[in-house]
Formats: structure tokens, C-alpha cells, sequence
């Protein structure tokens, strides 16, 4: 297992962070929807676990806010190199080869790059009080960057920890 999963996979989900918050939002109304119909109770599904729901949603969409502020403040930390590194592969999703075309740098300084603003991204998390067991504990339970960490380990996906 990658010891700094939790950190490639907070970078690798910010920029979704917008529309896993529609979602849940979608989520929230379609349940609130259902209990003016009384159509959850037609489904099996009780009042007390449909309220149950929209509260686990609220709190996952308070915990993802939050997440952004995390994110944003590590990333203010960094040297300008290595946030606009963040920014060019992660958020603008460009390929390595990509960014190498744009900068004027060959291949092999940017994967070098790479390994070193993810790490950097990491110390400060770390720095912050973010560390992977923070990480792990506050958003291990949320699905959606549950998928997106199980995805990143199952993959050739480069991330620090497997340098």
C-alpha cells in the first residue's frame, strides 16, 4: 500500500471537488424530495434512515469544504515551482509530456519535478497537522474519495510513494 495515499488522492480529487459537492447536493434534494412524497416509505425505507442520509451527505459535503481549504492553504505554502507543477498536472490535467512542451524542459527534469512537488505537497499537509492518519480518519468513510484513492493504488498511476 502507498504510504502517502491519502495525499495523492485529495491533489487528485480538488478539482472535482465542485461537482462531488453538486452531487451531493443533488443527493440532499432528491431525499428531501422523496419524504414530502412519502416515497421512501414505499421503497423501505424509514423516515428516521432517510433523515439519517441527508445528515451523513451534509456532513460529507462539510468535510469536502473543508478539504478545499486544506488543500488551498498547503498549496499557498509551496514554492511558486511547485504549485504551478500541482496546478499544471493535477488541476489543468496536463500530461507530463505536455508540461514538458510547455516549459521547455525535457521529459526526465519533469517527471523529476513531479516527484518533488508531490513531495513538497505531502511535507506540507504533514506540516499543516494533515498527515495520512488524519487524512485516513476524517475522509476514509466518504465513498467518492474512497473510489478515487482505491483507483490511484490500483493503477501505474505515479505518485510519490511508489518512487
Amino acid at each position: 500500500m502507498n504510504q502517502i495515499s491519502w495525499s495523492n488522492t485529495v491533489i487528485v480529487a480538488y478539482s472535482a471537488l465542485p461537482q462531488i459537492v453538486k452531487t451531493i447536493d443533488f443527493g440532499v434534494k432528491s431525499r428531501i424530495d422523496s419524504g414530502f412524497g412519502s416515497k421512501h416509505l414505499r421503497i423501505g425505507i424509514s423516515t428516521e434512515d432517510l433523515l439519517l442520509q441527508i445528515i451523513q451527505l451534509n456532513e460529507d459535503k462539510r468535510k469536502l469544504c473543508n478539504l478545499k481549504f486544506i488543500v488551498d492553504n498547503a498549496l499557498s505554502t509551496l514554492k511558486n515551482t511547485d504549485s504551478e507543477f500541482i496546478n499544471l498536472r493535477y488541476f489543468k490535467k496536463m500530461t507530463f509530456q505536455a508540461i514538458a512542451d510547455q516549459t521547455g524542459v525535457c521529459i526526465r527534469t519533469i517527471f523529476r519535478r513531479h516527484i518533488k512537488a508531490v513531495k513538497n505537497f505531502c511535507n506540507a499537509l504533514e506540516t499543516l497537522g494533515y498527515g495520512e492518519q488524519w487524512l485516513e480518519k476524517e475522509y476514509g468513510n466518504i465513498d467518492v474519495l474512497k473510489a478515487i484513492k482505491k483507483r490511484i493504488e490500483q493503477t501505474n498511476y505515479l505518485t510519490f510513494g511508489e518512487l
